[in-house]
């Protein structure tokens, strides 16, 4: 399955936004097809596994809440706080 932070990369905001908006007919089980054109205007889809993106999508949220509070760390050991 591989590492859930890179799973989607870049495109996880963007595949659960079509998560958000899809209907019921676009989800097939445990997965969804999402459709996409490229700057050459080339359409293409592909299959999502629903449960992959939810892990990945869980596991980017908890390493931005570590990066924050790792920030936060910093400003306030430089604020004279910490």
């Amino acid at each position: 399955m591989g590492n859930p932070l890179t799973r989607y990369g870049e495109n996880l905001c963007w595949f659960l936004d079509n998560l958000a908006l899809c209907d019921d007919a676009s989800i097939d089980g445990a997965s969804m097809e999402v459709y996409g054109e490229n700057e050459q205007g080339q359409e293409g889809s592909c299959d999502i596994d629903i449960t992959e993106l939810a892990e990945s999508a869980a596991a980017t949220i908890r390493d931005l809440h570590t990066q924050i509070g790792r920030q936060q760390q910093v400003i306030r050991m430089l604020q004279g706080v910490g």
